[in-house]
């Protein structure tokens, strides 16, 4: 087929969206100067025009336009766009919808809704476009964009826009809203560590295990250094196998760097209160622990545990 009729039966298929040429054999450039809320189309005529006026051109979809969002998954060239999707589904989940395959091995997912443009709109390389390269169009090394399943399109969920119309991101990695390594926030860390964390387990899905625990303390008023002590203390020897002092590092590294929903320090009661008395916070049954030489009291309060880890959503 040519990129032409796929692009005719893509409009068959979905006659609300509009598309637009592109570059032969490219996502790039658009063909088309003005604003692609002027210069798309979906009448057939107009796509068989810009084809004889560009011939063999690709085709892109322009989201605005066809009211849709796409969460563009980027894993290419190391990119972290997987693990930020990861990291999503487990705080949100992701509603299932149609899904298609990037000649770099990245996703496109299409959801109905009011559109928002925003790189890295939804965290480290999962980007909302201003538009995508539309289903069945090839790239010049012969790999192509390919429907991974043919879902209907979900709605957009409210999150979505909680986060794409944020004008900063609270979770600016340099942001920290508490005094780090409080000694009952480490007691907290090391009664979490050693009852509720998640172990690693080779071919379980460790990795992604162990950079949530690191985002756990992260959360809770723990710096990236006191993480890494605290991990290897009291978790990393539990995990089957240990991971080694430079792989446990990088681990943790990457937990603090993909945690970027929330500032340092986001999840702990002294942020979620810090207008409240803070009378209203009462420990629960304190309990004794020794760090290092340290007497701490284990404290728990009436704030939730960060939550358990669930099943993924298939991005497949």
């Amino acid at each position: 087929m040519t990129p032409l009729d796929i692009a005719l039966a893509h409009l068959r298929r979905f006659p609300t969206d509009y598309l637009f040429p592109l570059a032969k054999l490219s996502k790039f450039p658009p063909l088309l100067k003005k604003n692609l809320s002027e210069n798309c189309s979906n009448d057939p005529a107009k796509l068989r025009a810009w084809d004889r006026q560009f011939p063999a051109c690709n085709f892109g979809i322009a989201l605005r336009r066809s009211r849709l969002i796409v969460a563009d998954i980027d894993v290419s060239k190391g990119k972290p766009g997987r693990q930020t999707f990861d990291v999503l589904d487990l705080w949100y989940g992701w509603p299932k919808t149609s899904c298609v395959k990037t000649p770099t091995g990245g996703f496109h997912l299409y959801y109905r809704g009011q559109h928002v443009m925003k790189v890295n709109g939804f965290g480290p390389a999962v980007d909302s476009p201003n538009y995508v390269v539309c289903p069945g169009m090839k790239v010049k090394d012969g790999k192509s964009y390919c429907y991974t399943n043919l879902r209907p399109r979900a709605e957009a969920p409210t999150w979505f826009y909680e986060m794409l119309v944020l004008k900063e991101r609270a979770a600016n990695a340099a942001e920290t809203v508490v005094e780090l390594d409080q000694p009952h926030h480490i007691a907290w860390a090391v009664d979490h560590l050693l009852h509720d964390a998640p172990l690693a387990v080779e071919g379980e899905g460790g990795e992604f295990r162990t950079m949530l625990t690191a985002m756990s303390l992260r959360d809770n008023g723990i710096s990236e250094e006191m993480a890494r002590e605290l991990i290897l203390e009291h978790y990393n020897e539990r995990c089957s196998p240990p991971w080694d002092l430079e792989g446990l590092t990088q681990k943790i590294a990457n937990g603090y760097a993909y945690a970027s929903l929330r500032p340092i320090g986001g999840g702990t009661a002294q942020a979620d209160f810090a207008d409240d008395d803070p009378g209203e916070i009462t420990p629960m049954g304190p309990t004794l622990v020794t760090i290092h030489g340290r007497t701490f009291p284990v404290v728990r309060d009436r704030r939730p545990r960060p939550r358990k880890k669930k099943r993924h959503a298939n991005v497949t």
